[in-house]
């Protein structure tokens, strides 16, 4: 008996073919339609007063729709010049990254963010920068302030900083190294808490061995406190101040790195406390004549460990 061969499905007819055609067609007049509303709708916001960035009757002032918030030391007028291609235009037209880019470029400005609020007002929040210390410079320009990171801005003029000076970290180095030799003062300054108001300098020129600088009592003292343990370091020296000053009279330096000892290094300048004179007998008239003093230099290996 002879198989029996499937039947071939019937071939599209006519109206099949029409009907396809007549979907692409709606399709495509759909999505032209769509395209040209778009840029019916692109063309009137960038074209209509309502939606423009407007410019202040003040100049010394922001614009009444672009609010800035943050801005403490930053320079305001810095901050508002770049946003000057934008006024009496749509915003629309304004290139938000662009801005915020623009917007870091700026002293004591750390982060920034810029919003488009419809229909025409621009939000702009700052986050500035925190100081940590003043740069010691070696010209006698602008003060000079240094943030965690290494960052340099220049002091404001009405702003009062209560913050120690730091050498070691001036525009002249690379930021990574800045950047590095801060990372250590920061944890200084967190190991010292409170103590850090007894400290008018810190030393980084040599991140192995930090050294701070001081007045006690009535005397300008260096101390080396080597690479950890700062705040363990500056408390032991505070607690023997009186008898290391009174061991050491001319000492200049004292080197805490040491964990029996404490090393104090003579200062040139200063002159060690004479013995007084013996007085004259009864009824006798010694006469007086000056007597010179004589300091010696000292070595670079004379050094008195104070123990």
């Amino acid at each position: 008996m002879p198989e029996k061969r499937p039947k071939a499905p019937p071939s599209p007819g006519f109206f099949y073919w029409i009907s396809r055609a007549v979907l692409v067609c709606a399709i495509i007049l759909s999505l032209g339609a769509v395209f040209f509303v778009k840029v019916q709708a692109e063309g009137f916001l960038k074209s209509d007063p309502r939606f423009f960035l407007e410019r202040s009757p003040d100049y010394s002032e922001a614009p009444p729709n672009l609010v800035l918030e943050g801005v403490v030391n930053a320079d305001r007028e810095a901050i508002l010049a770049l946003f000057e291609p934008d006024l009496g235009r749509s915003v629309l037209w304004m290139n938000l990254d662009q801005r915020r880019v623009s917007l870091l470029s700026i002293p004591w400005v750390a982060d920034a963010t810029v919003s488009r609020l419809w229909p025409n007002r621009i939000h702009v929040r700052i986050a500035e920068r925190q100081p940590v210390a003043f740069v010691k410079l070696a010209s006698h320009s602008h003060p000079t302030l240094v943030d965690a990171e290494g960052y340099l801005m220049p002091a404001p003029a009405k702003q009062v900083f209560h913050l120690p000076v730091v050498a070691g970290v001036s525009p002249e180095i690379g930021d990574e190294v800045r950047r590095e030799r801060m990372a250590r003062v920061v944890r200084l300054i967190r190991e010292f808490g409170a103590n850090l108001s007894l400290v008018s300098e810190i030393d980084v020129h040599d991140i192995r061995n930090l050294q701070v600088t001081g007045q006690f009592r009535k005397r300008v003292i260096t101390l080396k406190l080597g690479d950890r343990e700062f705040g363990l370091r500056f408390t032991n020296f505070i607690n023997n101040v009186d008898s290391l000053l009174e061991s050491a009279p001319v000492a200049a330096v004292f080197d805490m790195r040491y964990e029996t000892s404490v090393v104090a290094e003579p200062d040139p300048t200063l002159v060690p406390p004479q013995a007084p004179a013996p007085e004259p007998a009864t009824g006798q008239t010694a006469p007086v004549k000056p007597t010179p003093v004589k300091t010696a230099k000292p070595s670079a290996n004379r050094k008195k460990h104070v123990r």
